[in-house]
């Protein structure tokens, strides 16, 4: 019956069917071909082709590859292989093909080894540095997006033909841009000693150096911060998975329209803090001076820690010293904090 159907626990009050999600996907999938017709309401393009050649290779696509992270599950795997045929891009099973995000952040800046590589400046600066990198030695890769970071580790061989799939060692760690957006809120927004009740409406600042950050819901003037209830919580440590204590804070955020602005808020401050280092933030009835160098010692700095402890056994897995690496890749909004450079230069 419908009731067999497994659920995901959205918010506190809302469930929605696994297979929604899956349609959507499927949904999403599908309007790549529908893309190149004249009258469909959104565009598609790639990099180096042209609009008809792109139409040309959706009316026959050989293969479609999905990047996705190390050790997942298979039915994650099964379940995106599905919405792939159901999207009708490709007829057979075998034309779908997984890679881990690490591997394929790696492979997408080698070279051809069939194509010789052209001398001196033939090629415009863009794709020098993108594509066909001459990489070769110890090779780290952090990629990390919205909910996972993967941290790779291969010593590319010469010439290029030899990479095999054994040669890449991977971990992959359940944290990444959302749960950094989790610790924002706990670590620089709910404490009490880090924010002070807001002024009458009448003499609220706008804001402050052109980001005029504000919550576009109009009941939260009279919402308070109290209803939010996140002292009820075993809120999640930074740097940490935490995944059970993470998921209930995110359902409870999720459930308010005031939780939903305090998500938003957490996304937006983790960009404006890269550009500047302090920023004045007002919500329900607080208002806040959020400080960057909070922001990267409080979360960032555990975080790349935890990267840290994990690249270090890999090394030791396979035997190179930090001295062996020639290149590190990073790829993902959450790999492109400045604090994460900083670190990686100074250990490599």
């Amino acid at each position: 019956g419908a009731n067999s159907q497994p659920h995901i626990q959205w918010s506190t009050a809302v469930q929605l069917p696994l297979k929604a999600f899956q349609d959507s996907v499927q949904g999403l999938l599908a309007t790549l071909p529908q893309a190149i017709q004249e009258e469909a309401p959104f565009s598609l393009g790639a990099v180096g082709l042209k609009a008809d050649a792109i139409a040309q290779a959706l009316g026959q696509l050989a293969g479609v590859v999905v990047s996705y992270p190390a050790n997942w599950p298979d039915t994650y795997t099964f379940n995106l292989r599905e919405a792939v045929l159901g999207a009708g891009l490709v007829v057979s099973a075998d034309d779908v093909y997984f890679i881990e995000d690490a591997i394929a952040a790696v492979l997408s800046g080698l070279p051809d080894p069939a194509t010789p590589m052209p001398h001196g400046q033939s090629q415009p600066i863009q794709q020098q540095t993108l594509y066909a990198c001459q990489w070769t030695g110890g090779t780290v890769v952090i990629s990390a997006g919205a909910t996972v970071t993967e941290v790779g580790l291969v010593n590319i061989p010469e010439p290029l033909t030899h990479l095999r799939y054994e040669d890449f060692t991977l971990h992959s760690l359940t944290y990444a841009g959302d749960a950094i957006d989790l610790d924002i809120v706990c670590q620089l927004l709910h404490p009490a000693d880090r924010r002070q009740p807001r002024q009458a409406t009448a003499d609220r600042s706008p804001g402050v150096n052109g980001w005029g950050w504000q919550a576009e819901v109009p009941e939260q003037e009279s919402a308070h911060w109290a209803d939010l209830r996140l002292d009820d919580l075993d809120l999640p440590r930074p740097g940490e998975p935490d995944l059970d204590r993470r998921q209930r804070l995110w359902q409870r955020l999720e459930s308010s329209p005031l939780g939903q602005s305090v998500l938003d808020a957490a996304r937006d401050l983790k960009i404006i803090l890269q550009h500047q280092s302090q920023f004045e933030l007002e919500l329900a009835d607080q208002r806040w001076v959020v400080r960057s160098k909070d922001l990267e010692d409080r979360i960032i700095l555990p975080y790349i820690q935890r990267i840290n402890g994990h690249l270090n056994r890999l090394l030791s897995a396979v035997g190179m010293a930090s001295q062996g690496v020639h290149q590190v890749i990073c790829t993902g909004g959450s790999a492109s904090f400045p604090k994460m450079a900083r670190w990686l230069r100074q250990k490599f």
